[in-house]
């Protein structure tokens, strides 16, 4: 099964031979680096999380960012001839350290899904959370990409009081749900 992955592009990934994928992108930082990127010639770019730093309950904050980045020149150049598909962490969650709690959780994914142009057909859009799996390739050269939610579904942690870590462990604690 050859899945399209940008809606905005007519483009499937038939057989994979290269990933790249990376986190942690400050979208007000320069972004020249997608010109970089994009000379390893790879077939899929997968964002595992914090695409942009949102940190806002306010979807007008976390909007406004996503399109700063995706208006990009170097990113628009980039997402013209790479295939990007990708999960959230916690800064694009629109919570620092959010969890299951998050008031704007449903909010935040549309725009998420929106930013990474996920088809509104996708069935990510009949669930909640924005975990979402992939097949590209061939039978017998298929890759499966299953990319997982950590934020919709974590139960509350308690901070470590000792100050040795951030929060303590919890060995009964939810991070990805049923």
């Amino acid at each position: 099964m050859i899945v399209p992955v940008n809606a905005l592009m007519d483009v499937s990934v038939e057989n994979i031979k290269t990933i790249t994928f990376g986190s942690c992108n400050h979208e007000d930082d320069d972004q020249s680096y997608w010109n970089e990127i994009a000379k390893n010639n790879p077939d899929l770019w997968i964002w595992g999380g914090d695409n942009i730093y949102g940190d806002s309950k306010s979807m007008k904050v976390i909007k406004s960012k996503y399109d700063l980045l995706k208006e990009n020149s170097f990113y628009q150049d980039f997402r013209n001839i790479i295939p990007v598909i990708g999960t959230w962490d916690d800064h694009d969650y629109g919570d620092n350290d959010g969890n299951k709690t998050f008031s704007k959780k449903a909010e935040s994914k549309e725009l998420m899904l929106e930013f990474l142009d996920v088809p509104a057909t996708s069935d990510v859009y009949n669930h909640e959370g924005v975990y979402m799996s992939y097949s590209f390739g061939d039978v017998g050269k298929r890759v499966k990409v299953i990319l997982l939610d950590t934020r919709s579904f974590q139960d509350v942690l308690s901070k470590n009081p000792s100050g040795k870590s951030r929060y303590l462990t919890s060995k009964e604690g939810d991070m990805l749900g049923t």
